[in-house]
């Protein structure tokens, strides 16, 4: 059965530049974007230290050179898929017993960071939901209630979750 980190993946944000950043719902949050512009990571609120990766490939570079691996075995080995989701959350757009355990075990409040959207320069359901990258780069979208996966995401910016 495939397991999930516990934390998001990160690196190294000591150098990055502070800035604000609007909110989707018109609220202002700090945020240090790195100097290639393709990760921020949030300076407040309850997602604080959570970064973003804005693009696909931005998310899996960095991972890459984290795990020391290709893109083929990174998204085969270390990133979810619809396959392995289902395995450990049931499945998508369900209320059950299994994605409620797997809710309250795998996703943490600070994990929900909502997204990140290019256009306008916004985030996205921030606090409300935990979105990440998976394999190809589609997202797959964690609420309370249900999981479900965005084919579209390709435009948006996401976390991202590892296997162990």
């Amino acid at each position: 059965m495939p397991e999930l980190k516990d934390e998001t993946f990160r690196i190294d944000s000591f150098w990055w530049n502070e800035t604000d950043i609007n909110l989707y719902d018109g609220w202002i949050m700090k945020v240090k974007i790195n100097p290639t512009k393709d990760v921020m990571e949030y300076l407040e609120g309850p997602a604080k230290w959570e970064q973003i990766f804005v693009t696909y490939d931005a998310f899996v570079e960095y991972a890459c050179a984290y795990k020391g691996c290709s893109k083929k075995i990174l998204e085969e080995k270390y990133l979810p898929t619809e396959e392995k989701l289902t395995l450990l959350a049931g499945k998508q757009k369900e209320t059950s017993e299994q994605y409620k355990i797997f809710y309250t075990t795998a996703i943490q409040k600070k994990q929900c960071a909502g997204y990140f959207i290019p256009r306008g320069e916004k985030l996205g359901r921030v606090w409300e939901c935990c979105l990440m990258w998976l394999a190809g780069g589609n997202d797959a979208e964690f609420s309370k209630e249900w999981w479900k996966i965005t084919k579209g995401g390709k435009n948006y910016g996401f976390s991202g979750r590892l296997f162990k």
